[in-house]
Order: C-alpha cells, then structure tokens, then sequence
C-alpha cells in the first residue's frame, strides 16, 4: 500500500501544517515547533522508497520533486521506539505484525 500524505514539497507541507493548526487548536504549539524546525521528524524503520511509483502517482512525484523535497531531521534512537523495532522483528520472523492498527481491508 501506498501512502503519499507527507510525499510532498517543503512549500506543501508548510501549507498542510497550517491547515492542521486550524483543524486541531490543541496542537498550535507542536506544529509551530515543527515549522520552525523546518524538518520532518524522523521515523524509526523508515527508508526512502527504491521502487517505481504507481502509474497514476508518476506525473504528481515528477511535478514535486522539481520543487525539492523537505529535509528530514537525523535518525536519533529512543527509548520508546523499541516497540516499533520489536514488531518489525517479529513481522519479518512470522509475516504479522503484532498490535499494529489497519483501518482498512486487504482485497
């Protein structure tokens, strides 16, 4: 499954974070820091993708890329990422991963 919600230009996600500022007031402060910080928090596990892109995702990718891509802040390892390591593990041992959230249905 492809996701491309953060798959955009830095000018997009400026905008995205803005929008997310009126959706949820509570958050104000996090999305400030995060706009300041001019960077995408890092994910553990997460890896650029090397594949080709879907047919109908091929134009869009092309037309962001030539705004260029928003940096994404170093790797930095924390204590609570070892759930994330540890399920990772436990998929590519038995091919399910344990207490993960899918909101949708594979058909």
């Amino acid at each position: 499954m492809f996701h491309y919600g953060w798959a955009r230009p830095a000018r997009a996600i400026r905008e995205k974070l803005e929008v997310t500022k009126r959706m949820y007031p509570v958050a104000t402060e996090k999305l400030d820091r995060e706009r300041r910080r001019g960077t995408l928090e890092w994910i553990p596990l997460l890896r650029p993708f090397t594949g080709d892109h879907p047919a109908v995702a091929k134009a869009w990718i092309a037309a962001c890329a030539q705004e260029g891509p928003i940096g994404i802040e170093p790797a930095r390892f924390r204590i609570a990422d070892l759930r994330y390591y540890f399920s990772n593990w436990i998929e590519r041992l038995t091919g399910a991963r344990p207490f993960e959230f899918r909101n949708y249905e594979v058909v």
